[in-house]
């Protein structure tokens, strides 16, 4: 990914571990190495998003609040809040 996008291995490494959001140019850069336009990556990243919390949403009450303490905490753990 690092030679398509003409981005640091490092950059692309902490990109994928969420230390980071990228700017606008790198994401431009991103979709063009993946070789779709920057908003069909956006529309696929919120289509699985949206098919993710419909998931969530579809639990019954006591696994959907398990479901998001297990989010919060991954999400803590990536962001080196843990």
């Amino acid at each position: 990914m690092a030679q398509k996008t003409g981005l640091a291995s490092d950059t692309i490494r902490r990109l994928e571990y969420g230390h980071f959001s990228p700017t606008l140019h790198t994401f431009l850069k991103i979709a063009e190495g993946l070789g779709i336009s920057a908003g069909k990556l956006l529309n696929e990243k919120f289509d699985e998003a949206d098919e993710m919390a419909e998931y969530i949403r579809d639990l019954p009450e006591l696994e959907r609040g398990v479901a998001i303490v297990i989010l919060r905490s991954l999400h803590d753990h990536a962001k080196g809040e843990v």
